[in-house]
């Protein structure tokens, strides 16, 4: 644990800084071992140290502001509008296929509703009628894309249980993981006693709780009891 800990003043409510964090002792020999010795990238370091005291230990929603059922009943919902739209589409009034021929007997497009003003000319009517033709299939693809992201990286039941996945994304744990990787790969073994005392140090500068996790014998345990996110790393490791 870190030495001279009163000397270590709590910055509640305001951004922790690299001098601030780096006063304390064993905080700042954990540092430089990290990026002297083990060749870890300074400025990731730092970023990922500052960042997770402030990220929510509550599990993410799927999407903000819907419920994640809603979510997961989308692909179903947008084949259903995909079905609706092609029925529209072959309705004789009401399909696309009129554009082009509507378009050649108009004289003053700019009377009618929008956007039918704007494509009832020649040269656009063919391609707005070619485009909502397309959109059934369009509809359809996009929801067998987000039935098959759904079930590889939000799985449910047995899925779930095979991918060891526990209880969704929590945004703290998913940065410590990554400070975790970030460590192993560069110095060539996890280092859990510096991470140990740099988040000790960061959590006591901020003045918030720190989860159990970061403590040494703790911090071994994580990436066994979370295979998922670990893989979700591995996967996002270039897209973050």
């Amino acid at each position: 644990m870190a030495q001279k800990r009163g000397e270590l003043k709590s910055t509640r409510n305001r951004p922790v800084t690299e001098e601030v964090l780096l006063r304390d002792p064993l905080a700042r020999a954990a540092f430089e071992k990290l990026i002297q010795k083990g060749g870890v990238d300074r400025k990731q370091l730092l970023s990922l140290l500052l960042r997770i005291p402030y990220a929510s230990n509550k599990v993410l929603r799927l999407v903000d502001g819907m419920e994640d059922r809603t979510v997961r009943k989308l692909p179903d919902r947008i084949i259903g509008w995909a079905n609706v739209i092609e029925k529209l589409n072959a309705n004789p009034w009401l399909s696309p296929d009129r554009l082009p021929k509507q378009a050649s007997v108009v004289r003053y497009p700019e009377g009618w509703p929008k956007p039918l003003n704007r494509i009832l000319i020649p040269d656009l009517a063919e391609p707005a009628a070619k485009q909502l033709l397309s959109v059934p299939g369009a509809l359809r693809f996009y929801a067998d894309y987000l039935r098959a992201w759904l079930e590889m990286f939000h799985p449910v039941g047995k899925r779930r249980r095979d991918l060891g996945f526990r209880n969704g994304i929590q945004p703290q744990k998913y940065l410590i993981l990554k400070l975790l990787r970030l460590v192993r790969n560069s110095a060539g073994s996890p280092c859990y006693r510096e991470i140990a005392n740099l988040l000790d140090a960061v959590y006591r500068t901020t003045g918030k709780p720190g989860p159990k996790i970061i403590v040494e014998h703790n911090l071994a345990k994580v990436e066994k009891n979370n295979e998922w996110l670990s893989w979700i790393l591995r996967e996002f490791s270039d897209c973050d």
